[in-house]
Parts: C-alpha cells; structure tokens; sequence
C-alpha cells in the first residue's frame, strides 16, 4: 500500500501546489490558462514529437492497444449515453455531454504523470496511440452526437457540423505532433542539436506543469446541481471505463504487459480538464464543473484502489 501512495501522492500532492497558488492568488485565472496552454501546445506535442521521431512506427504502433483502448472507450461512451437518455430521460445533448466526460480521460494532465509515476519507463508511443483514438474517435463522435441534439433547435445542418469538427481537428496540437513524428521516423528526419535540446527542455515540463494546472483550474468550483447525475458520471469515468478497458484486454490476445497496464491506467484519469468548456456551450456549464470537481478529487481514492488490485490480481495486467 506504501508503494501505491508513494506512486499517487505525488500527483494529488502537486495538484494541491497548483491550487493553493490560485487560491492565494500567487497566480490570476488567466495566468493559470496560460500555462495550460502551454502543456497543451508546446510540453506534450514535443514530448509526441521527440518520442515518434526517435523511434521505428512498427515498434510503437500495437493494434491489440488500440482495439483495447478503443473498443472500451467507445462501449463506455455508448453505455453511459444510453443509461442518461433511457433512466434519467435526458436529452441527447445532455446524454453525449455525461457519456463524452464518462469515456474521454484526461490523459495529458494527469494519465502522463500518472505512467511516469507507476512504470519505470512509460511507453510514449501507447501515450500517443490512446490521445489518437480519444481525438480522431471519441472526441468527434460525443461532438457530433451533442450537435445532433442542439441542432433540433437551431439552424445548423449536419454538414455544417462535421465541417466545423474536421477544421477543429486539422488545428489540433496533438494530432499535428503525431503525424509530424511520425512522418519524422519514417523519412529519418532529425531535429539539428539546438532545436532538439529545446524540444526536450519542453517535453521534460510536461508533467508537473499539467498538475499544477488541474489543481489550479479547481478553485472557485462549487458543487451544485443534480447529485445522482454527478455520482453516476463519476462512476462512469473512474469505474467503468476502467473496467471495460481492462475486460477489453483480457479478452483479445496477449500482448506487452505493459500496454496493456497503460491502456487501464490511462482510463482512470478524470475527465478532460475542458470538460465544463464543452459543458457550458451547450447550457450545462455549471453541473459539468461540478462533476469535473467531484471526479478529480475522487479519482485519488479510485486510482489507488485500482492500482492495489492490479498489484494484488493475476489478471495479467
């Protein structure tokens, strides 16, 4: 049990750190989205870049990760989408809003510290296969189910839609970083010294700038609103998605031990920091951030339980 505390309390304890200096003012809301900025689009895309870059793709790329990975999270989405919409009578957009925070994790704030913290030398590439299918799968999926939702009442046609999620997608970061370092270890492209060792410095700050961030995103956050809906999400996330990842992987066929323990720890982060972002533009602002908060702070108890299970079961895990 020491070596699961030892393993987690650095991450919830940097959380702390990051809250406490929002709370004391040591730093402005807007200068913690500054520095949220740049995990998103300067630590992490280097950290993709650098790791595909210096690596071989058919070394990295796993299809049993990926089917594991993918097939729970989307079974999580659909699941939660249909609980919410049939025994809660919520909308659609409500529905994909509670299933698209129950299956999407966030892997870049607190599932990357989290690898660094558990295995010795976290595999960077399963990182990035799991960021793919959250971006190019999940994401756009829970997006264009919410848009089906709201479009009932607006003027917005499905075209309309996809379009606006394929340009939000051409701009994301992560993706960008992947095709980049992929492109990079196919042709042996590399990096001249200088840029190189500034890729690295930024990659190497990824992970306790992306706690401070979550801790310092937490203050000022209430709980209010409906609490079956905020338990059930939170279940959803830390339970669940889990749980069909790790039920995923034990029925395809046996593959690295240790992508198969990152697929399973990647699905224990909360949900996306910008979860209450997406919330809030779709009138539900208020009773997202609520979850994101009951989430986050669970997901210490949950975490560390799921860890001591893994440590004490002969799944294969």
């Amino acid at each position: 049990m020491l070596q699961i505390l030892s393993s987690t309390l650095p991450i919830f304890i940097l959380m702390v750190i990051g809250y406490g200096a929002v709370r004391a003012n040591l730093l402005s809301k807007d200068m913690l989205m500054g520095i949220g900025r740049f995990v998103l689009y300067f630590a992490v895309p280097s950290l993709i870049f650098k790791t595909l870059s210096e690596s071989h793709l058919q070394d990295i790329v796993d299809p049993y990760f990926l089917a594991a990975y993918g097939i729970g999270s989307l079974a999580c989405f659909l699941l939660l989408f249909t609980f919410f919409k049939l025994a809660f009578k919520n909308s659609i957009t409500e529905s994909g809003l509670k299933g698209f925070g129950s299956a999407l994790p966030n892997s870049i704030f607190i599932g990357y510290p989290l690898l660094l913290q558990v295995l010795d030398h976290p595999p960077i590439g399963a990182f990035a296969m799991a960021l793919l299918v959250e971006n190019i799968l999940i994401f756009p999926l829970a997006l264009i189910v919410m848009d089906i939702g709201a479009s009932v009442n607006s003027q917005k046609s499905f075209a309309g839609m996809l379009k606006e999620i394929v340009t939000q997608l051409a701009k994301n970061p992560i993706l960008i970083a992947i095709i980049a370092g992929s492109l990079a270890s196919t042709t042996g492209f590399q990096l001249p010294e200088i840029a190189d060792k500034i890729v690295t410095m930024m990659a190497q700050a990824s992970a306790a700038t992306s706690l401070f961030f979550v801790g310092g995103l937490l203050v000022g956050t209430t709980i209010k609103g409906s609490t079956r809906s905020i338990a059930a999400v939170s279940i959803g996330k830390l339970i669940i998605h889990p749980l069909l990842v790790a039920i995923c992987v034990l029925l395809l066929p046996d593959f690295d031990p240790q992508l198969q323990m990152t697929a399973v720890l990647l699905a224990t982060s909360p949900m996306l920091a910008i979860f209450p972002i997406i919330g809030a533009k779709y009138g539900h602002g208020q009773i997202s951030a609520s979850i994101m908060l009951v989430t986050t702070v669970a997901s210490f108890v949950t975490i560390s339980a799921i860890l001591l299970f893994i440590s004490n079961s002969n799944i294969g895990l």
